[in-house]
């Protein structure tokens, strides 16, 4: 009921919509394989890095 006052997601049930987060993350365990890219952020040197996201309407 607070919700519904409040103007929460439950207030218009037609009003549902999805919501993707793409977060970029470092290979597995790249912290213990000196292969691996590094993860360390050393002060003073900037950060770099490339995310790259394919999205396509075709089923699969």
């Amino acid at each position: 009921m607070a919700s519904r006052q409040m103007g929460g997601r439950e207030a218009d049930p037609s009003a549902v919509q999805g919501v993707a987060v793409p977060e970029a993350q470092h290979l597995p365990n790249s912290p213990h394989h000196r292969n691996f890219p590094s993860t360390e952020l050393v002060p003073g040197k900037p950060f770099r890095g490339v995310m790259t996201f394919r999205f396509s309407t075709d089923k699969i």
